[in-house]
């Protein structure tokens, strides 16, 4: 099982660059926002979008429903939006 995503993990380092420097910069940094529930909520959001661009997930790898070299998804994609 293929479970780590090199991409992801390589564009994961490279957004978290900027983040980095800015911890690194401004140490007593303090949020004026103090509502618990959203701050919780997207820290979840954050860090599980963080986790599923690295870590495959095997129940989500099911393959495509058509071909690579067919043309049902165009004929179909035409036809369903007449």
């Amino acid at each position: 099982m293929n479970w780590l995503n090199v991409y992801g993990l390589i564009i994961m380092m490279i957004i978290m660059i900027p983040n980095i420097i800015f911890a690194m910069k401004e140490k007593n940094f303090e949020s004026k926002y103090n509502n618990k529930v959203v701050e919780i909520i997207e820290q979840i959001g954050r860090f599980g979008s963080m986790g599923l661009m690295i870590f495959n997930i095997s129940v989500l790898e099911f393959g495509y429903w058509f071909d690579n070299n067919s043309n049902t998804f165009w004929y179909w994609a035409y036809n369903y939006n007449l």
